[in-house]
């Protein structure tokens, strides 16, 4: 009974947020067709449509997207004797800017 609840009320939640999106954005998630990254750049859509075009993103316009994001948040990549004082601190000024730089190395790597 308790999970029929939660279903149902996980169903309307779900419901609620596409109504935000438009059927051309949700076709192309049915189709799960990658995007590429000069698509993404000329791609205008609401962060509903862009939430749920994320996992299409081809590697490269993946990579893009991240590091402009990241460019945007403020923070800065973890100096060689800066110590991070959390685990959060160390994911954004040390991990991420790690994976970025090893994911692009890779891509160069494969595409080159």
């Amino acid at each position: 009974m308790c999970f029929k609840f939660l279903e149902e009320r996980m169903a309307k939640i779900e419901e609620r947020f596409m109504e935000h999106v438009r059927d051309s954005v949700k076709e192309r998630t049915k189709q799960k067709v990658l995007i590429t990254k000069k698509e993404w750049e000329s791609f205008h859509g609401n962060s509903y449509e862009r939430k749920v075009l994320h996992p299409l993103l081809d590697n490269e316009c993946l990579l893009s997207v991240i590091e402009y994001y990241y460019s945007q948040t403020g923070w800065k990549k973890s100096s060689k004797f800066d110590i991070p004082e959390t685990y959060n601190e160390t994911i954004q000024r040390e991990f991420l800017p790690l994976l970025m730089e090893r994911f692009k190395e890779l891509l160069q790597k494969n595409n080159p």
